[in-house]
């Protein structure tokens, strides 16, 4: 089973408690769209695109990315080329659904990721200011040795320039399916996007380009669309990688302090040390349950303590109800919310257990 791990102090707040403190916890989520168990073999075939330059190069981020996590054996660039040029014989729409589940078997992939790539611009032809800065000498009379003397001084001045340039408001829309092979029935799919607007592309070469400074705010708005397609097919290759594959995910936990209770307890909890701190958890509890002096915010306080670190155990049950205990003995929107978040973390791991015996 994954192991949740402490990270980091985060910040410090003011509780009804005491001092209350939150630290990072980190821990592991399923996927999104779960392929099935028996999918192994995972293929991408290239993406229908309506500009060239995304059509291989998102399914090959993809295909490295899906790779580099180990969870599944990828097809090869060699066998996908060869699949596309069989099927090209016969059809070019490789990115259908039938058709996909024909090049999955080509490829002889358990499941197949297919889609499209849509890009959306629009062009404004635009004179952008520039500053060019030029230099220049004067002579000036300074003093050296006790004498005057006539000596060139290198000065700049500055003036403005006009620089044509291409104003274009930019976005790429892609829809993506997952489909098993073997039974032809996709098992999910989702739609991501970027977008940039506007930005201003600078004719190139440009006369005044070696000469020129650029303002910040044209600093802001120049951008190469060659590094702009590069960023965005490698973060819409990620996108759909996360949605494929189990990710880790970080917690932000709450720590209630009570005075004269779970010192040693947080020492051990901040280094992820969450069974010694559940021990010293345990004994503070019941030292407090039989201390009058402690109130029932502090024996509520104690009581989420140890359930968060029995949640951080993957003792959900166990957890659950001393949570309740707390959001009982003292209902306020952190017990009572941390209740809802441990059911889901409690989901979240049954069915990333079953994702990963498949």
């Amino acid at each position: 089973m994954p192991r949740l791990m402490i990270l980091l102090l985060a910040a410090a707040l003011t509780g009804s408690t005491g001092c209350t403190i939150v630290y990072n916890v980190d821990r592991q989520v399923p996927a999104e769209i779960f392929l099935g168990n028996e999918v192994r073999v995972v293929g991408v075939s290239p993406f229908d695109a309506n500009e060239e330059a995304f059509k291989l190069a998102v399914s090959e981020k993809l295909s490295g990315r899906l790779a580099g996590s180990k969870v599944f054996d990828v097809v090869t660039r060699t066998r996908i080329d060869a699949a596309i040029a069989e099927i090209e014989e016969t059809s070019t729409d490789y990115y259908d659904q039938d058709t996909a589940v024909e090049f999955g078997k080509l490829v002889a992939a358990d499941a197949l990721i297919f889609g499209r790539c849509t890009t959306y611009s629009n062009d404004e032809q635009i004179n952008v200011t520039l500053t060019k800065v030029e230099e220049y000498f004067v002579e000036e009379m300074v003093e050296k040795n006790g004498q005057l003397q006539k000596v060139k001084v290198k000065k700049y001045r500055e003036h403005q320039v006009q620089a044509p340039a291409l104003q274009r408001s930019l976005s790429v829309e892609l829809n993506f399916k997952a489909v098993n092979v073997e039974t032809g029935v996709v098992v999910g799919g989702d739609a991501l996007s970027r977008a940039v607007s506007p930005m201003w592309i600078l004719s190139d070469p440009h006369p005044e380009w070696k000469t020129t400074r650029r303002p910040a705010d044209v600093v802001d708005k120049v951008v190469d669309p060659h590094v702009w397609c590069s960023q965005t097919i490698d973060q819409l290759s990620a996108g759909i990688a996360r949605k494929l594959i189990p990710q880790t995910v970080r917690e932000a936990i709450v720590w209630e302090r009570v005075p004269r209770y779970a010192e040693e307890a947080e020492k051990y909890f901040q280094h992820g040390q969450f069974q010694t701190a559940a021990s010293h958890l345990e004994s503070d509890l019941a030292r407090a349950n039989a201390d009058n002096s402690v109130n029932e915010p502090g024996r509520a306080a104690l009581n989420y303590l140890l359930g968060v670190t029995y949640a951080c155990q993957q003792r959900y049950d166990e957890s659950l109800k001393l949570l309740q205990m707390a959001a009982d003995l003292a209902p306020n929107d952190l017990h009572i919310g941390m209740i809802s978040r441990v059911r889901q973390w409690k989901k979240d791991a049954e069915d990333l257990a079953q994702q990963i015996q498949g």
